[in-house]
């Protein structure tokens, strides 16, 4: 069974409609983008959610 071109299209796709929601969550709070990444390794994504959620975020500036 081979994995072609369109299922690959498909999984990247998913990939970044699943990351680009935390990459936006991570920089309004302070954060770096890039620790949106961790939200893809089970026991880094845990952490990254705890440190995000306890940070204090102005949304109105």
């Amino acid at each position: 069974m081979r994995i072609g071109p369109i299922e690959l299209m498909v999984v990247a796709f998913s990939g970044l409609l699943y990351l680009w929601p935390i990459w936006r969550i991570c920089r309004k709070a302070g954060f770096p983008g890039a620790l949106s990444l961790l939200a893809i390794i089970p026991a880094a994504n845990t952490v990254s959610i705890t440190l995000v959620g306890r940070t204090d975020v102005q949304l109105l500036e």
